[in-house]
C-alpha cells in the first residue's frame, strides 16, 4: 500500500492518536475547568496533533491497483471517519476555553471512537500482510 506524500505511516497515525486520545482521558478525569494556561497549552498541542492525523487520514491515501478492492474500500471508510472525527476535534481546538468536561465529551464522540479503531484496525491488517 502506498501513501499520498508526507502521509505518516498507519503505525505512527495510530501511535499518535492512542497517545493523543489517552492525554484527553486523563485530562478529562480531572475535574479541570480549562482556564490554566499550561494545561491550556497542552490540551491544545495534544488536540493538534490528534487533527493533524485526522486531517492526513482524511486525505486518503492512494492504494496500488493490485491490492485486493477491501484495501481501497476500507480506506474510503477511514478518510470518512477520519473527517467526521477532524471536524469535533476542529470544534473543541476552537473554543476559548477547553475542559475536562469538554474533551469527556469529545473522548465519547462516536466519530472519533470510529476513527480510532479504523486507524487500529488498518493497522494492525498492515502488519499482518506484511507477516506474509
Amino acid at each position: 500500500m502506498t501513501r499520498d506524500a508526507g502521509m505518516p505511516s498507519f503505525a505512527t497515525c495510530a501511535s499518535d492518536a492512542e497517545e493523543a486520545f489517552e492525554f484527553l482521558l486523563a485530562y478529562a478525569a480531572q475535574g479541570v475547568t480549562g482556564t490554566d494556561p499550561a494545561t491550556d497549552s497542552q490540551v491544545r498541542s495534544c488536540l493538534a496533533k490528534l487533527a493533524a492525523t485526522t486531517d492526513a487520514a482524511a486525505a486518503g491515501m492512494r492504494m496500488p491497483p493490485h491490492l485486493d478492492p477491501c484495501w481501497h474500500r476500507f480506506a474510503e471508510v477511514l478518510a470518512d471517519d477520519a473527517a467526521k472525527a477532524a471536524a469535533a476535534i476542529h470544534l473543541v481546538s476552537a473554543m476559548p476555553v477547553i475542559g475536562s468536561q469538554l474533551c469527556d465529551t469529545l473522548n465519547a464522540n462516536q466519530h472519533l471512537r470510529a476513527f480510532l479503531t479504523d486507524l487500529f484496525l488498518i493497522d494492525e491488517a498492515e502488519r499482518s500482510a506484511r507477516a506474509l
